[in-house]
């Protein structure tokens, strides 16, 4: 919700300390917002939450028109995708439609009137960029074919399971506005970027359609390249400044639970947007968590593992990661990305990733004997009994995403108002080189026993 403008509002400073708590408050108080806002409509509903954030008396006059715009964003976001809000006449063109800060129509027909003007040679690529395009002329969400010339200083960062990760710049940038006037898109200038290389892609067009109209609620997508010596595609992502196995490996020994809580608050909220569309990420590991410069945290990878050679008797993903069922048969649900999650809330109060200390080969076969993490004291009560209900071994014991969402919202509440927040650091954590990675991995029919809730010492 906050995060598709404190990307634009707070990236001039983001180093600023009070500036940081101020956009952390903000964003705090439009959950609240959100979550107290009841009405028999999408309209009252926001009405709502504007009288919500009018009453507040912690915001600044500022800050609460920022507070409004993003409500309006998502409001004109909302009513577009699934038009099921008020239908507003704008004053341009006289059609009436579901936005308030723009002109869809007008932004539909900017588009449309482009798609002579590209063409990524592929009839099913063009097919699903544009159907995107026509159903979501949103700025900031619009994806975009960009020319593989238009993309520079490109440079090898790492390499996932099944895809190479370079920076570079994108000349253009993203589409972050729309002229209503002028009747036409505006752009602020080079953006630095980050390249997703698909070195096994399956373009099949319900790939792409899925890709493209689910991205937008993780790392933001700013279009699809294609390398013209590999034939290689490219995604055009979202820079971001670290994932969460380098935030453990740099911030461990100064981290205190108010950051913790937030982390989780902004992945859980993510993965509940991503549930809500009734889609599952399917590789949730730490390498697809990552922390923007404004010092937000968001989801990557949303059903790229789709784009993983497919093979039978095999799953695909994260081995510390995958929960039994995925293991056992390949069954990939909303509840395997919460055992995930479970994971997740492991490596990061302790520093160190899941079974760092047994061998790949065994592992499969421990966690579906109920072999878990082994657990070190200091963990807060309330914590440990989310994290290990995560990892449960029966997928329907595990809380759902919106259990989760409230905790770590109640969790930030609370700690907001204790001014004796402490370090997270319980012990010294090993850091390990060999981090794991997403791979296929052969699966076999097996009876999963009883829950253990961690390993053996």
């Amino acid at each position: 919700m906050f995060n598709i403008f404190s990307r634009f509002i707070f990236q001039k400073d983001s180093s600023s300390m009070q500036q940081e708590c101020r956009r952390d408050l903000i964003k705090h108080i439009l959950f609240e917002a959100q979550s107290s806002a009841i009405g028999n409509s999408l309209i009252e509903t926001y009405k709502e939450e504007f009288r919500y954030i009018d009453e507040n008396q912690i915001l600044t006059e500022k800050e609460k028109v920022l507070a409004k715009k993003i409500i309006n964003f998502n409001k004109d976001v909302e009513n577009l995708l699934f038009e099921k809000g008020q239908k507003y006449k704008h004053e341009g063109c006289g059609r009436f439609g579901f936005t308030t800060l723009f002109c869809e129509h007008c932004a539909r027909d900017c588009l449309i009137n482009d798609f002579k003007n590209w063409t990524s040679g592929n009839p099913i690529v063009d097919r699903a960029i544009q159907n995107a395009q026509i159903n979501c002329p949103i700025p900031r969400r619009v994806i975009e074919w960009v020319p593989y010339s238009d993309l520079n200083d490109i440079k090898f960062k790492t390499r996932g399971g099944f895809a190479s990760i370079y920076t570079a710049t994108w000349k253009k940038g993203y589409i972050l506005s729309f002229d209503n006037d002028q009747k036409c898109f505006k752009r602020y200038g080079t953006e630095n970027v980050i390249l997703k290389r698909l070195e096994n892609p399956n373009a099949d067009e319900e790939f792409l359609n899925e890709l493209y109209s689910s991205g937008f609620r993780v790392v933001a997508l700013g279009g699809i390249s294609k390398d013209p010596k590999t034939e290689d595609y490219f995604l055009v992502l979202d820079q971001y400044e670290r994932d969460l196995s380098q935030f453990i490996r740099n911030k461990y020994t100064s981290l205190k639970w108010m950051n913790v809580y937030n982390l989780f608050w902004d992945i859980s909220t993510a993965l509940y947007r991503i549930h809500l569309s009734n889609l599952v990420h399917r590789d949730l590991h730490p390498g697809n968590v990552l922390q923007k410069f404004d010092g937000s945290w968001r989801i990557s990878d949303l059903g790229f593992c789709n784009l993983a050679r497919k093979e039978e008797n095999h799953f695909y993903g994260n081995l510390p990661y995958c929960a039994p069922e995925v293991i056992n048969n390949g069954e990939y649900t909303i509840k395997s990305d919460i055992y995930s999650i479970g994971m997740l809330m492991y490596e990061v109060v302790t520093g160190m990733p899941p079974f760092y200390d047994q061998r790949s080969e065994d592992l499969a076969i421990n966690i579906l004997c109920g072999i878990r993490p082994t657990i070190p004291k200091g963990i807060p009560e309330s914590y440990l009994r989310l994290m290990c209900n995560c990892w449960k071994s029966n997928p329907e014991d595990r809380p759902n995403i919106l259990h989760i969402v409230e905790y770590f919202y109640a969790k930030i509440k609370e700690t907001m108002n204790n001014s004796n927040d402490v370090l997270v650091a319980i012990q010294n954590p090993p850091f390990n080189d060999g981090i794991a990675k997403s791979q296929l991995h052969e699966f076999k029919k097996f009876i999963i026993p009883g829950d253990a809730t961690q390993g053996k010492n």
